[in-house]
């Protein structure tokens, strides 16, 4: 008996239900929703292709030579970093603080994470939550001696930053925490 009058109950709410004369019903998917005061602001808009479009690509040395290469008359920066490392996301912040007081056509900004393949998406979360704006890569060396092609007296410590002009040579290199006030002249001196 229960039985029935579920049904009975139901076929009323489907029959009441569907008797809607605007056949508006496409208007409550979300994917047909368009009218035009529903659209994301812009700043929104951007927030959201930065998040879903960034993602690490793997590099070698030899791609890093090559962007070391390709300056072209403005100020390539790159920063050499790895995820766990604290003075590393500290140094990031600060240069990304510094770099936005920069007009974007006299710099480009390229982040080399040196952590293994296994990182990978720790590193593209991190960097989609706290909207690291710069390129950023993973590094893959291919041979034992890559160290050798980026800068001499170089041995590897994080953090690392090297200032990079159109002349393709290494203006200032930096292996170690980044301060606001060191940065900011550093920036001063090799950008106006």
């Amino acid at each position: 008996m229960t039985r029935y009058y579920f049904i009975t109950i139901f076929c009323l709410f489907v029959l009441v239900g569907c008797n809607d004369s605007t056949n508006n019903h496409d208007n409550a998917l979300p994917h047909s929703n368009t009218a035009a005061n529903n659209k994301i602001s812009t700043t929104d808009k951007a927030k959201l292709t930065n998040a879903k479009g960034k993602k690490v690509q793997e590099v070698d040395i030899y791609d890093i030579e090559q962007m070391f290469d390709a300056s072209q008359g403005r100020l390539h920066v790159f920063s050499f970093w790895k995820y766990d490392c604290e003075d590393c996301k500290t140094s990031i912040k600060v240069l990304q603080e510094a770099l936005t007081q920069i007009e974007d056509s006299k710099y480009r900004w390229i982040l080399i994470n040196m952590d293994d393949q296994s990182k990978a998406a720790a590193v593209n979360t991190y960097i989609r939550s706290e909207n690291i704006f710069g390129e950023t890569y993973i590094f893959s060396p291919k041979t034992k001696n890559w160290m050798d092609g980026l800068h001499e007296s170089w041995n590897g410590q994080i953090p690392a930053t090297f200032f990079v002009l159109e002349d393709e040579e290494i203006k200032m290199y930096l292996a170690r925490k980044l301060e606001k006030n060191e940065l900011e002249a550093v920036l001063n001196a090799l950008v106006f």
